[in-house]
């Protein structure tokens, strides 16, 4: 019988965490309301912080989620880049 060693645990974590988010928040979901609030545009790589933190807030606020959650989100998605993901935090 095979233990399960700490790389195997890391891979459950991993998949469980990335089923949580998807669970909470779907890609395609997030994915529509960034269009939604950017005229049709995924990228929010080019607005300025304030626009931006209202958009995460009223994610907070529509999806119950937390925020670094929604940061990690919108990077998953290509909505902002590794730059912007690091500010946020």
């Amino acid at each position: 019988m095979r233990r399960i060693g700490d790389s195997d645990n890391l891979l459950i974590n991993a998949k469980a965490n990335r089923f949580a988010a998807e669970f909470l928040l779907p890609t395609e979901t997030l994915s529509t309301y960034v269009k939604k609030h950017n005229r049709g545009n995924i990228n929010l790589d080019n607005w300025n912080n304030h626009a931006l933190l209202r958009l995460i807030a009223q994610l907070q606020i529509d999806y119950q989620v937390p925020y670094r959650m929604i940061v990690k989100r919108l990077h998953e998605i290509d909505s902002i880049n590794k730059q912007v993901k690091k500010n946020c935090y």
